[in-house]
């Protein structure tokens, strides 16, 4: 990868491109069973087939201006696995599970003087990843979810300095929206603090 700055130091961006690969591997496992009216544990063997993962990934954090400061990611990833156990068939893989095709997020913070030691922040902020495969358990078992949409979510808020005084003020998931990938993403909330500096 890539690492630099720009704007005269302020801002220091990277980009990268990462490849892993997984071989083919036995995992043991312990099951419990009945064997002529007995309780049995048993050992049994699974093969785990062999899996890639390769993409890129852009970074950027720091100030742009006197008065804009941002942070950014976006990430592209493109998995797969074996799905048979036969490796001589390199056309026979699917998607690995819990793999979000891309994902980004972005903040900005945007700051206006008003007098000495006191100034107003404007803050807000996306993120959102791209389709992706889902894993979940039911009663019969294992099933696999494609989710074929992206899904994002904004933040907002504003601050104020005072003084020694900062008042900080943010919602969150503004748009209160689902946003679903291992875990829920919390319906919108609200968040006030108030913070000294000694």
């Amino acid at each position: 990868g890539i690492k630099g700055e720009a704007f005269g130091g302020r801002l220091t961006f990277s980009l990268d491109h990462w490849q892993m690969n997984r071989t083919g591997a036995v995992q043991n496992f312990l099951l419990n069973g009945v064997s002529q009216g007995q309780n049995v544990t048993y050992g049994t063997e699974i093969v785990l087939q062999g899996a890639e993962s390769h993409g890129f990934e852009f970074n950027a954090f720091g100030a742009i201006t006197d008065r804009l400061s941002i942070i950014a990611n976006y990430t592209r990833m493109y998995t797969s696995q074996q799905n048979t156990q036969d490796p001589s068939n390199p056309g026979d893989l699917t998607a690995l599970q819990f793999a979000p095709i891309w994902n980004y997020n972005g903040f900005a913070k945007y700051t206006i003087p008003i007098a000495k030691d006191q100034g107003l922040d404007l803050k807000a902020g996306v993120n959102g990843i791209g389709p992706f495969w889902g894993q979940f358990t039911l009663s019969t078992g294992a099933a696999v979810l494609y989710v074929p949409h992206s899904q994002k979510n904004i933040d907002a808020g504003i601050g104020y300095q005072w003084h020694r005084y900062y008042f900080d003020f943010m919602v969150t998931n503004l748009g209160n929206d689902p946003f679903l990938i291992t875990r829920d993403q919390p319906p919108r909330s609200y968040r006030f603090s108030v913070s000294a500096r000694f």
